[in-house]
């Protein structure tokens, strides 16, 4: 590839129209991880007992709200949206 051509990962996209994490092209770009998070959002990686953690695989989560995320889904009353997104921490989207 060229020098000035910048490739990054996200994770976000459709759900939330927009990325917790995104490409930063005055970051370093290292394989396997995504340069910054979104602007506003306190994104973190969970383990399976809720606590954040740094340098672990684990869970991608949304700890603050974001104007951005869906209010539910079409024709639900909301057990499919509440699986979805809030069911594996208290309060705490997951992606």
């Amino acid at each position: 590839l060229k020098e000035d051509i910048h490739l990054a990962s996200i994770a976000g996209g459709t759900d939330i129209c927009g990325c917790f994490v995104l490409g930063n092209p005055i970051s370093p770009v290292y394989r396997g991880e995504c340069q910054s998070a979104g602007l506003g959002v306190d994104v973190q990686v969970f383990n399976p007992q809720g606590h954040s953690v740094v340098g672990e695989r684990g869970e991608l989560v949304c700890t603050n709200s974001l104007p951005n995320f869906p209010s539910g889904f079409w024709r639900d009353s909301g057990e499919r949206y509440h699986r979805a997104y809030w069911d594996k921490f208290d309060n705490v989207w997951h992606h």
